[in-house]
């Protein structure tokens, strides 16, 4: 087994730019990992001993605030230095996550932690459509129609080199509170394959294989800039659009407690709607790849959804399918949220696991929406992610432990520490090592899904989720 390089057998530089913080490139560190059988931990920063999570939260609450912005902030990337960014090093970037062998399947498309434990139970790779590329700048969180301005020369200098990406360049003044005020987020989505992607799927895609087009309907209003740069304000999470523009008695309520005169935010020119930046699939993508597999012979399924949660119950009872299909048995849920995800040992300990896209309210619903749908579950972790800010519609820990409650048997976060929540920096250190620990079993892998039995689950559930599996016939040329 071999891990992919390019041609001249040197490593992608994407890595200088990419965050390794944000949810496309820790899901593709933890579906790497998983695939490639090595046990780390992903997450920012993944190496430290746990007890430096205790230090972290010892300092003062303004402190935590400062170093929070500050890892952030070592990841993004000069504007004297955006000339290095190149979509095909992106590219190389993610396929250098996996293994080199033949797969029955590979995913490609929107950016989703249920997903990403599908693609490990087809023991398949995946490969991102949408990336954060973040660019350093010091701008007032509340500043949208600056970082507006601001953007257009970036984004025009970017798109001038890479002419197969589109910007969606997003400002969050609610949950990146403190990241924005010193980075403007571009997220990137490849509108073709392109040429590294393309010698990927020949190099691993087994004769006849699929490729699983994963498409996340949500959009989102924005400001058009150009055909290929449009402005978020906002992103997924408990807070409508409608408030992000114009406003509501709590985001007045949210400004002033974050010291803000305003009591809504100035909203550039909204005209159109597009795919939401950081979860939404751009539909010029896939018409690439349907004409590349019909051309090289592969098929095409395209997996459809309107919300990234409406996915996540399909996973965590495909899971349940899969072990029963294997004669094993599982009585034991993860409930993981946004990056903090574990691939590997989520089947190395049989454990279901269900992926949450934020730390919210709503995705407190999901949650138990789904255990009011299912038979109890013995055991239920909770993996909470912290970003450092009491943000609007934040789910109390009250409401988690709730949730936690639900178990028949035991309940118990993993890496939290309750009182400092949602600025428990030490939970991104402590999480991996504490799963470990707290939950002991170990079994062997069970023989990856197979397509045949994917469809069987698909038969068998019926409409019972959000969730439609379309095959594109692409009628193959080759044999």
């Amino acid at each position: 087994m071999k891990e992919h390089t390019s041609k001249n057998n040197k490593k992608s530089t994407a890595s200088r730019y990419l965050p390794k913080f944000d949810s496309s490139s820790s899901m593709l560190f933890s579906l790497g990992y998983f695939l490639k059988g090595k046990d780390r931990a992903i997450g920012i920063p993944p190496n430290l001993p746990p007890f430096f999570g205790t230090f972290l939260n010892s300092l003062p609450l303004d402190m935590r605030e400062d170093i929070y912005t500050l890892v952030g902030l070592v990841e993004g990337l000069s504007n004297k230095n955006i000339d290095i960014i190149k979509s095909e090093d992106i590219s190389a970037y993610a396929v250098e996550q996996y293994p080199i062998r033949k797969y029955p399947g590979v995913m490609i498309g929107s950016s989703n932690g249920a997903a990403t434990h599908l693609c490990a139970g087809l023991g398949i790779p995946w490969l991102p459509q949408t990336v954060l590329i973040a660019i350093r700048r010091k701008m007032g969180p509340d500043d949208l129609k600056q970082d507006m301005e601001w953007g257009k020369r970036v984004a025009d200098k970017i798109l001038e080199n890479n002419k197969d990406l589109r910007l969606h360049q997003m400002h969050d003044p609610v949950q990146d509170r403190l990241m924005v005020s010193k980075m403007s987020y571009f997220r990137a989505k490849r509108l073709t394959l392109g040429k590294t992607y393309e010698e990927f799927l020949r190099q691993t895609l087994s004769p006849g294989g699929t490729i699983y087009v994963c498409e996340c309907q949500l959009s989102w209003p924005v400001s058009k800039i150009s055909d290929r740069h449009v402005f978020q304000v906002g992103g997924l999470g408990d807070i409508t659009p409608v408030e992000y523009l114009m406003g509501s008695p709590r985001v007045e309520k949210f400004l002033k407690s974050r010291g803000s005169r305003l009591k809504k935010w100035e909203i550039p020119n909204i005209n159109t709607q597009q795919p939401e930046a950081e979860w939404g699939f751009d539909h010029e993508l896939k018409n690439d790849i349907v004409h590349f597999a019909k051309k090289e012979g592969y098929r095409v399924k395209s997996i459809v959804f309107n919300h990234p949660e409406d996915l996540s119950p399909f996973s965590a009872d495909l899971y349940k399918f899969w072990y029963q299909r294997r004669g094993l048995v599982s009585s034991r849920l993860l409930i993981e949220c946004f990056a903090l995800m574990e691939s590997l040992w989520s089947i190395r300990t049989r454990t279901i696991p269900l992926w949450l896209a934020f730390n919210t309210m709503n995705s407190a619903d999901t949650a138990e929406r789904y255990l009011e749908s299912v038979d109890p579950y013995d055991e239920i972790y909770v993996i909470l992610l912290s970003n450092a800010v009491q943000g609007i519609g934040t789910a109390s820990i009250e409401r988690w432990k709730a949730i936690l409650k639900r178990a028949r048997t035991k309940g118990d976060f993993i890496g939290l520490d309750e009182k400092e929540f949602p600025v428990d920096l030490g939970s991104f250190i402590r999480y991996h090592s504490e799963f470990k620990h707290k939950i002991r079993e170990r079994h062997e892998f069970p023989a990856p899904l197979t397509e045949q039995e994917l469809d069987q689950f698909i038969a068998e559930t019926g409409d019972r989720y959000r969730v439609k599996i379309i095959n594109r016939n692409t009628n193959p040329t080759k044999p």
